[in-house]
């Protein structure tokens, strides 16, 4: 990815819920139970996400990423309460506040704007020329998760039921490519070039050839903050955004064992001796997962999955049904050790990726 040389700053904080590790730049930031109006209803609000810098000076626009998403999100989402508190009449919500509908939209709305107008003020007050960094994030809203993403690094979201120490992946961002329709369609609209590499091991690049003939950029990405040289040929700050409730998650889940017991000809009589009856809502643990592509190229999100389910829920369940006994931060120290000999393995010492993560229990 042209990444910038391994950083060791980070930002946030651990609990045996939550922790952020990296060599690049990750966040959590939470808010249990705020009523100053930075959530809608007064609920649990938290954030985590992972900023990957790349280019010359890419670890500048990450540092400036880490700093500044958390705190325009945070400045707009207490203007959202606001707004609703008082324009709750508006036809949107008939005098009750906004429909649920409503207040999705609308914060995904803070999203995309956040990370578009983090990449227009780095431009101005950064004053570099280039370096660039995706951006990653889990936003936790009472009842639901927005994910926004913004490059090659990845946010997931997993259950653990504790019962039976099964970890399940049901939602993965995807890896914004040049090679992706939508995103090779408009890279080339906008004068921009795709490179396409003969090794399918080798990631496809957004570049473009100057007026003097020259080649310029070799963006491994369609989607970024920075990157300014390469705004105008097509890659663009937008996140994708989308929104996930935790209670049809959990629904899905509950759903989905049933099914699986069905399908195992359990009965009734089964239930009786525990199989099917042991899950039930409270037995389900919902976390997220942010992660940069310096672990994800070596490591599939079920295994990260369950190597973090393994450290947050150690006092849920014995070791031998999952629950691990160590701390989220060696679980996730663990992870970047198996990349490493990844990276080590296959670039024969010569050249490792940076990493970042960011885990958290959302339920």
């Amino acid at each position: 990815d042209n990444d910038t040389d391994p950083d060791p700053a980070a930002v946030g904080k651990a609990t045996s819920t939550s922790a952020t590790t990296c060599i690049d730049r990750s966040a959590l930031q939470s808010n249990e139970g705020a009523s100053s109006g930075t959530t809608q209803r007064g609920g649990m609000q938290q954030m985590l996400g992972v900023f990957d810098g790349h280019d010359v000076l890419g670890e500048q626009v990450s540092e400036y990423a880490v700093q500044q998403v958390p705190r325009l999100v945070a400045t707009k989402l207490a203007a959202l309460a606001q707004s609703e508190r008082g324009d709750g009449a508006d036809g949107a919500g008939g005098g009750g506040g906004w429909t649920n509908e409503v207040r999705v939209e609308r914060t995904k709305q803070v999203l995309r704007d956040t990370f578009v107008e983090v990449d227009g003020n780095g431009l101005r007050e950064l004053g570099i020329p280039g370096g660039g960094c995706t951006a990653s994030v889990i936003l936790h809203l009472d009842d639901m998760l927005y994910v926004a993403n913004a490059g090659d690094s990845q946010s997931f979201i997993a259950t653990y039921i504790k019962s039976t120490g099964k970890v399940e992946v049901v939602y993965v961002t995807r890896e914004d490519k040049p090679t992706l329709p939508d995103e090779r369609e408009r890279v080339e609209a906008s004068g921009g070039k795709v490179y396409l590499p003969k090794d399918p091991r080798e990631s496809s690049r957004v570049y473009y050839i100057d007026s003097a003939g020259k080649f310029v950029g070799g963006l491994a990405m369609s989607r970024s903050l920075g990157d300014w040289d390469l705004g105008g040929k097509g890659v663009i700050p937008d996140p994708i955004v989308d929104a996930v409730s935790i209670s049809d998650i959990i629904a899905r889940t509950l759903t989905a064992e049933r099914d699986t017991c069905k399908e195992d000809g359990d009965t009734e009589d089964n239930e009786e001796e525990g199989t099917c009856s042991a899950v039930s809502a409270d037995d389900v643990n919902v976390f997220a997962i942010s992660a940069t592509d310096g672990i994800m190229d070596y490591l599939e999100p079920i295994d990260i999955a369950k190597e973090v389910a393994g450290s947050l829920f150690r006092d849920e369940q014995s070791e031998s049904n999952g629950g691990g006994s160590y701390h989220l931060f060696a679980a996730q120290t663990s992870l970047m050790l198996a990349s490493a000999q990844g990276w080590h393995s296959e670039m024969k010492g010569e050249y490792r990726d940076d990493m970042a993560i960011a885990a958290a229990v959302v339920r």
